[in-house]
């Protein structure tokens, strides 16, 4: 009788009753430290006949809390008995409850992302004393959508940035993402979801640590290593490098990159956790234009990635073909956003840096003419 499923009254899932805490959703199979707190938000929302890893128990947790809700094991409402049983909202999308590459379907990440707002931003407003760094500021981001954001100096960029991946609040305003509305949430939980690649980012790694251990940081977040790197997480970094061409590099100091170079070892790491939205603030930065554009080829490769990706930048030769739209901010304000061949046009580029342009398009990419003249800007 002890090991068989049994009707919860308290979170109505299935769960069995064991010697270790009673009915409180300890995890059979696992050692008592493993066993979570009773409730729904706690409650790892599954049972398997045989122990699972550390690792996937933590991401079933974490997709049972989004579900934010519990049913029975979908594989019995059939009759069937599959090794895993999945107590997840949403029975019909889950196929019986059995798991594919390790990882059960019906959370997968890419199922839901695609059903989701990626982000949303609802009448922003900034303000510092007397100043309104952001005044009014709402934009959309929907599945498949790339974005780039364009502006001059000051005119809201970083602010809109440090919102987004909430290390600033607005004072007024919402900001939701990946279906999380930050104030209501745990902010760190969402960074996860976000790689960030920026020029702050490389003056604080490791100029010493080799070039694939820089990469495998961003599997956890982290600056530098302090303890054995496990093998599948020096594969995967080994790997990437090997797609951004820089497989020959692998066992270098990282300070003994060129700087195009350092740019592509932070594209690899932001890809190490697998992110759903991955933010490139002015990656070309510092970078002579045969530097600019490999990694602008590199960035271009992007688009087959399961990620939205934001672009940040003040040169719109810098927009390659994947992008779809762009946000154009002047002085805080949002003056333009949507399809980027709406906003890329003369008129609306004209009025933002009140300078008479042409813009000329060649190979998807918009290239821009200063001057009455015609000539080159």
């Amino acid at each position: 009788m002890s090991g068989r499923l049994r009707s919860c009254p308290e979170c109505r899932g299935m769960h069995r009753p064991h010697r270790f805490r009673g009915h409180r959703h300890s995890l059979p199979g696992f050692r008592p430290r493993l066993g979570r707190a009773h409730g729904n938000r706690g409650c790892p929302l599954y049972r398997r006949e045989r122990p699972l890893s550390a690792g996937n128990l933590s991401a079933h947790i974490q997709y049972g809390r989004q579900a934010n809700d519990v049913q029975a094991p979908v594989g019995l409402a059939s009759g069937r008995k599959p090794s895993f049983l999945c107590l997840h909202a949403g029975r019909d999308a889950c196929q019986g409850g059995r798991r594919r590459n390790g990882r059960c379907r019906i959370n997968s990440r890419e199922e839901r992302v695609s059903s989701m707002t990626i982000i949303s931003l609802q009448h922003l407003r900034l303000q510092r004393e007397e100043r309104e760094i952001l005044q009014d500021v709402s934009l959309t981001v929907q599945p498949g959508e790339q974005w780039v954001v364009l502006g001059r100096n000051g005119s809201g960029k970083t602010t809109l940035l440090e919102m987004l991946t909430g290390y600033m609040f607005p004072t007024a305003g919402t900001v939701e993402v990946l279906g999380n509305r930050y104030g209501e949430c745990d902010v760190r939980e969402v960074r996860k979801r976000i790689g960030y690649i920026s020029q702050s980012l490389v003056e604080k790694l490791a100029l010493a640590d080799p070039v694939w251990e820089v990469v495998a940081t961003g599997e956890y977040a982290f600056l530098r290593f302090y303890q054995e790197i496990p093998e599948d997480v020096k594969d995967k970094a080994l790997r990437l490098l090997e797609e951004c061409g820089l497989g020959h590099a692998a066992l270098q100091p990282f300070g003994t990159l060129s700087q195009g170079e350092r740019k592509k070892v932070l594209l690899a790491r932001a890809l190490m956790s697998d992110p759903a939205i991955l933010i490139l603030d002015e990656p070309c930065s510092g970078l002579d234009l045969y530097e600019r554009e490999k990694l602008l080829a590199e960035t271009g490769k992007l688009g087959s990635r399961s990620m939205t990706v934001i672009y940040v930048t003040h040169h719109m030769e810098e927009i390659m073909p994947m992008f779809t739209h762009v946000a154009l901010l002047q002085d805080g304000r949002l003056i333009a956003s949507g399809p980027k061949e709406e906003v890329l046009t003369e008129r609306v580029l004209g009025d933002a840096y009140e300078l008479p342009l042409t813009v000329e398009w060649a190979h998807g990419r918009p290239w821009i003419k200063v001057g009455t003249d015609g000539a080159a800007g």
